[in-house]
């Protein structure tokens, strides 16, 4: 099995932009913070930069197949861009991932949508707060559902198994969910195994009762 890479999106190749369709049957990841970056519109093209940017910006992680690096190599080779490896931090676990950036001093473009997507650990017995776009049997570390299964609470070195909902929300609703329900979103990594023979790392988010 060729390996896939991972890859970090945000502007126009993140799910709902006009450029996502070149990461088509790609695995959707989680979302993560990229510290130190912004958006900037080149040519009328979103992407990520570090040209004079301070603060963090939410990303999205993709698993892809070689030759998708490869299309979006082409894509962009009309663009001052290079492609670059970016560490990514989530629950003490450490991922290295490609990612696209904007060598020319753009125009920053501000952050300012609604929507967002993310990996949602779903306690047993609590619903979604939307419908997923797919859901993942996957293996959770260091959580477990708590005793009345509608939230999850830390257990430092405990596994279970868990379904991850893959879900594209409005962040105003998914915090009237959260409020609803006294939950907190933390951080957390999960594995989910490819054909059943391959383990790759997913950055979820695990509801819990506020501290």
């Amino acid at each position: 099995m060729i390996p896939k890479i991972p890859y970090i999106v945000a502007g126009d190749l993140a799910y709902g932009g006009k450029l996502h369709n070149l990461l088509a049957g790609s695995i959707f990841g989680g979302k993560t913070v990229l510290q130190g970056y912004c958006l900037v519109n080149c040519n009328n093209v979103k992407l990520l930069s570090r040209n004079n940017c301070i603060g963090s910006i939410d990303a999205e992680l993709y698993y892809i197949e070689p030759d998708i690096i490869t299309l979006i190599d082409k894509y962009f080779s009309g663009l001052a861009t290079v492609k670059r490896t970016v560490t990514i931090e989530h629950d003490d676990v450490v991922i290295n991932a490609e990612v696209h950036e904007a060598l020319d001093y753009c125009e920053t473009v501000r952050d300012t949508g609604n929507w967002i997507r993310l990996l949602l650990v779903l306690p047993p017995l609590l619903p979604p707060p939307t419908s997923p776009l797919s859901t993942y049997l996957a293996e959770l570390f260091n959580y477990k559902p708590c005793n009345n299964k509608t939230a999850y609470c830390k257990a430092i070195g405990a596994t279970s198994e868990a379904i991850v909902a893959d879900i594209y929300i409005n962040k105003i609703v998914l915090r009237e969910w959260l409020k609803a329900n006294n939950l907190a979103l933390i951080e957390g990594i999960a594995y989910f195994k490819i054909h059943g023979m391959r383990e790759i790392v997913l950055l979820v988010h695990v509801p819990v009762k506020p501290f």
